[in-house]
């Protein structure tokens, strides 16, 4: 608490004071919080949308669907919300049922990434307990709660569908090639974007108030995607949204964009080790060992970003170097760029100490030799 026994920005946003940490504990007054961060992110939408969006060119076409005239600034946010909550319990629920009904099926016994870890909903189920039924739940009851935090930020699609954004509808002017490339950046801008996003929410500071929750999760299930705290799923969205309002993305692209992210992530988050459907995106274990090993592998959908910035963990590493909750890496230290420059360095001051190191057996050779035969070391009969 701060001055006054008042609680304090920190305190505020808190998964702990929320409540947010108790398994048992599903919804309370203090979730209202969420309007803090909610309230700020809205503000940062409409600043972006109003000033730097028209500097960078918007398309003036609006999006052509039918009823959309019924889509209006008071009733975005509610269509937003439902909408975010159906994807969330199709997805999720979709791979849950695939997968982990019934318990204990072969293919899950074969396949759970971390086969120690059950998944149970009811006390019904064979061998459940108390812990695994109320995980299960909080799970659910924490991505609701995500979800309605969106609600806060569906400004960002108000003005993608009135065309105050780069997105297009009409693609007839436009190439393939045009298409495809920008969906392509917007894809790579995306995933870079949350990789950074992801590693700022492991300092330290931002870890114990916000991510911690998240990885109240240990082994991760198909529920478990969204259940992250709104400040965090604001920060991940409107992210995303930025981006590819920045971008000419033409609307149907940018739609299966977000189902393809959602999608994947959900795929990232099953715990069951199945093959990627992409080859150069990352496999399910890689998350997975992000949330058994924590400050590693942030890569939303490939590796490429934790290779190339040294927060990749090697196999080799998680058996031979302490990884927990209160163990924070610096990765920019490891990076590979650094380990080569480390490496020249080294190099070279092992070459300058060696070039050192003959001068001076030189000069000591040198020295003996002159002594030997009488002669002061550095007198002129010396050099005569």
């Amino acid at each position: 608490p701060g001055a006054m026994g008042l609680p304090t920005v920190g305190d505020l946003l808190s998964s702990s004071y929320r409540g947010y940490l108790d398994p048992k504990k599903h919804f309370s007054p203090r979730d209202g919080l969420m309007a803090i961060e909610g309230m700020l992110f809205f503000a940062l939408a409409e600043l972006y949308c109003r000033f730097v969006l028209p500097f960078l060119g918007v398309s003036n076409e609006p999006v052509q669907l039918p009823l959309i005239e019924y889509v209006t600034r008071g009733t975005i946010p509610v269509i937003g919300v439902l909408a975010y909550t159906a994807m969330y319990f199709i997805i999720a629920g979709g791979f849950y049922f695939a997968y982990y009904e019934p318990p204990e099926n072969q293919y899950l016994k074969d396949n759970k990434v971390q086969k120690d870890v059950k998944v149970r909903w009811s006390m019904s189920q064979p061998q459940a307990t108390t812990t695994e039924v109320d995980y299960f739940w909080k799970s659910i009851s924490t991505s609701v709660k995500g979800c309605v935090s969106v609600g806060f930020i569906c400004n960002w699609n108000h003005y993608i569908l009135q065309g105050k954004t780069r997105i297009y509808w009409d693609a007839t002017q436009r190439s393939v090639l045009e298409v495809v490339g920008w969906w392509l950046v917007a894809y790579i801008l995306v995933d870079l974007g949350g990789y950074v996003v992801h590693r700022v929410l492991h300092w330290p500071w931002l870890y114990v108030r916000v991510h911690k929750l998240h990885h109240f999760w240990k082994s991760p299930t198909p529920f478990v995607v969204s259940a992250l705290h709104p400040f965090e799923i604001l920060s991940l969205t409107s992210m995303t949204m930025m981006i590819c309002a920045s971008l000419p993305l033409w609307w149907p692209t940018y739609i299966f964009l977000i189902g393809w992210i959602y999608f994947y992530n959900t795929m990232d988050h099953s715990g069951v080790t199945m093959p990627s459907l992409w080859k150069w995106q990352a496999p399910v274990k890689f998350h997975d060992d992000h949330h058994k090993y924590f400050h590693v592998n942030y890569g939303p959908m490939v590796d490429w970003w934790d290779k190339l910035f040294g927060s990749y963990l090697k196999e080799e590493e998680a058996s031979t170097q302490k990884f927990n909750e209160d163990t924070f890496h610096n990765h920019w230290a490891t990076t590979p760029g650094v380990r080569r420059r480390a490496a020249a360095s080294g190099a070279k001051e092992a070459s300058s100490a060696a070039a050192a190191e003959a001068a001076a057996g030189k000069r000591e050779k040198a020295d003996a030799g002159s002594t030997t035969s009488g002669t002061p070391p550095g007198s002129d009969d010396e050099v005569h």
